[in-house]
């Protein structure tokens, strides 16, 4: 009976207890909703009443003037980055064999031709070499100014040579593929007069010589030229060796793997090619209206010759020289956007593919296939073209 009456008395004591922590719950309850409705008045009132109210107010300030801040902030970003862009012409420049390190000249397209024999600059006859056709065939080969170029602030370009002294007030230096066209013409223009008119070998032809045989050793030596050359055509009978006049045809095979292609039917066209511009230089889009087909050859052979190509490598082979009036011409890249979409059209019909671990795109096992062909095909038209 004792532990019966002790059972009852705990159960009240418990049910006592239970009680009031649900009142006090409900307590709680209401005085929390209490407090958030008290904080949903006080943050719609406008009269500040603790520290916590001058907070609020320079954040509202601070959206409501938000749109200057982004403003400012964009501008500090612009200036930077054309900032850094003016500064730093040089540096950028990746080097590329028998190119400019400077960063000052532009990088040129490559492209393989056929080597011909053309006895106009060293004629057979070596009394011939002192006419004015001679002259001027040999001056075709050089630009205006005879490569001689003026850099207006050498100060943004890195490696650059001393300056010539025979130009005081300007900066200006030459370049390297007129200066070994200008040795070679001494050495032509020497051995033509040992050979016709001694009375026309220059004065200063031993030192001279001297310093073009020389100076074209090292650049064949730099340039590298390591294009294979099969077996001589010209050459007098009894003679056996190279004279180097073949080659493959780059061009040609361009405009076949373009055919192939548009015949092919599944490479992307966008529909801005008839209006696009392929460069910020180029005043109109391009003319040919297989334009898109032909820049997909070109930059699938592109990677084809190398590992991986990125767009902004294209962007500088696509680039033009833009037209400054007065001022010296200056390079500027292609089309980012065109390059890329071109990547993009390549990679989808299975031509190219990502590299992961070097970056950009590199040819597939297909496409080499496909270039392999078209190249083959190319070359056995251009041997029954010759034979013909």
């Amino acid at each position: 009976m004792k532990d019966h009456q002790r059972s009852k008395d705990l159960y009240r004591k418990f049910s006592s207890r239970h009680e009031e922590d649900r009142d006090d719950s409900s307590s709680t309850d209401v005085d929390l909703e209490a407090l958030d409705l008290n904080e949903k008045d006080y943050m719609h009132e406008s009269t500040p009443l603790t520290g916590t109210s001058g907070k609020s107010e320079f954040l509202a300030i601070l959206k409501e003037h938000r749109w200057l801040i982004d403003t400012f902030l964009l501008v500090v970003i612009v200036l930077l980055l054309l900032g850094g862009d003016f500064r730093r012409h040089g540096r950028e420049h990746f080097y590329e064999g028998g190119g400019d390190l400077t960063g000052f000249a532009p990088e040129f397209g490559q492209k393989i031709t056929t080597f011909s024999p053309d006895p106009g600059f060293v004629p057979e006859n070596t009394s011939e070499f002192f006419s004015d056709e001679t002259r001027k065939k040999w001056l075709s080969l050089v630009p205006k100014g005879l490569g001689y170029l003026e850099i207006k602030n050498p100060e943004e370009y890195d490696n650059l040579p001393a300056r010539l002294d025979s130009y005081s007030d300007q900066f200006v230096v030459t370049s390297s593929m007129t200066h070994q066209l200008h040795c070679l013409y001494s050495i032509a223009e020497a051995y033509s007069a040992l050979t016709s008119d001694t009375n026309r070998v220059p004065k200063e032809t031993p030192w001279h010589l001297t310093h073009c045989f020389d100076y074209l050793r090292q650049s064949i030596m730099c340039c590298g030229d390591v294009a294979l050359e099969g077996e001589q055509t010209t050459f007098p009978d009894g003679f056996d060796g190279s004279d180097g006049w073949d080659a493959k045809h780059a061009q040609k095979f361009i405009n076949a793997y373009a055919s192939f292609l548009k015949r092919q039917g599944k490479l992307p066209i966008p529909g801005w090619v008839d209006t696009v511009k392929t460069g910020p230089s180029r005043e109109l889009p391009p003319q040919n209206i297989d334009w898109f087909y032909v820049r997909a050859a070109s930059v699938a052979r592109h990677v084809y010759l190398r590992k991986t190509v990125g767009v902004g490598r294209l962007r500088k082979v696509h680039g033009t020289a833009k037209n400054r009036g007065t001022r010296p011409s200056k390079h500027v890249d292609g089309s980012g956007s065109v390059d890329r979409k071109i990547l993009q059209a390549l990679e989808k019909i299975g031509v190219l593919e990502q590299d992961e671990e070097q970056g950009g795109r590199r040819i597939t096992q297909s496409g080499q296939r496909d270039l392999d062909r078209i190249a083959q095909t190319t070359a056995e038209a251009d041997e029954e073209e010759d034979e013909e």
